[in-house]
């Protein structure tokens, strides 16, 4: 598919959301990085998402949109954050039980939400989420965007965010913090447009995510305890390619099982799993500690039971590249 060769054409933004990622990432943080990872999460939150793979909650509806474009105005920025301050503080003071914590760190307050629907409600904002069916340049999604802003700097002068090794200047920047909602905004609405284009493929693509990662942090472990062992050089790299690594799937009662790769040889396979176990062993040294069955990745999979999946494509049997360490079996 074609895509545009520039961020903006004839004065308008890119429809597509890569290209205006690739023309915004060097100006911005990189998604990993604790900024997205808080803004995300307090976004999230403010939202009612509670997990990043539930769906958001729904667009307005029609009459909340008539009411919006009717008469909505927004408060100058002094006048909120004077509101968001009172409004905060009353729910402080109101409630004697401190509310549960949430994100990756549990270090953002339940509160944060009871006061942006609190905020809402006084300013008479009709809904709480974006308008998915509009881009986030149109007049619903901007006046939200900036209601989000508002009690992001609020939580941040009020220190929520010192879990996270933020980067001041960024934290503080409003443009920073705006386009960086945009983004996040985007991406959920490609997830859910794609969703109703072909229902079920979220869910795919989020297992197809899972097992890419899983591949991946195998391949990594094998190959540093195969570095660490007394073998030649030669056979270090054996499992580097993580197509080299079976396919790992979580059955409904969450056990991990692997996925034989049919192109692999017995000897390949074995010394796969041997080398998990001598994994296992060098990680319990290196943290002198114990890990719980879920802990490694590893630590399910030695009693896995292996299942043929379908057709795969075939690639080098590892096999007679490694028949020569048989004796680690």
């Amino acid at each position: 598919m074609p895509q545009d060769s520039t961020y903006h054409r004839y004065g308008t933004l890119s429809s597509s959301t890569r290209t205006r990622n690739k023309y915004l990432s060097p100006q911005l943080p990189s998604h990993g990085s604790p900024l997205c990872q808080a803004l995300h999460q307090f976004t999230r939150l403010l939202l009612g998402i509670t997990k990043n793979s539930d769906p958001p909650p729904s667009s307005p509806n029609p009459a909340q949109l008539a009411q919006f474009h009717s008469g909505w105005r927004s408060n100058t920025f002094d006048d909120d954050k004077k509101l968001i301050s009172e409004i905060a503080t009353r729910i402080a003071t109101t409630n004697s039980a401190s509310p549960p914590h949430c994100g990756k760190k549990k270090s953002l307050n339940l509160s944060h939400r009871n006061c942006f629907l609190e905020h809402l409600k006084t300013i008479k904002f009709p809904h709480d989420c974006f308008n998915w069916h509009e881009a986030c340049s149109s007049a619903w999604n901007e006046a939200l965007t900036n209601l989000i802003l508002k009690h992001w700097n609020h939580a941040y002068v009020n220190g929520s965010f010192l879990a996270y090794p933020l980067d001041p200047g960024a934290a503080g920047d409003p443009l920073t913090i705006t386009a960086l909602i945009h983004q996040w905004f985007d991406g959920r609405r490609d997830v859910l447009l794609q969703e109703q284009r072909n229902p079920g493929s979220a869910q795919k693509k989020s297992q197809m995510i899972q097992r890419s990662r899983w591949r991946k942090t195998l391949s990594e472990h094998r190959t540093e305890t195969l570095k660490r062992m007394k073998v030649d050089e030669k056979f270090h790299g054996i499992f580097e390619d993580p197509l080299c690594n079976s396919d790992t799937e979580k059955q409904e009662d969450g056990t991990l099982v692997k996925v034989k790769l049919p192109w692999r040889s017995t000897v390949a396979t074995s010394l796969a799993a041997r080398i998990d176990r001598l994994t296992i062993q060098r990680k319990k040294e290196e943290n002198k500690r114990s890990f719980g069955p879920s802990q490694l990745l590893e630590t399910p999979l030695v009693s896995a039971i292996l299942v043929s999946p379908p057709a795969h494509k075939k690639f080098q049997d590892p096999g007679k590249k490694i028949s020569m360490t048989s004796s680690f079996l």
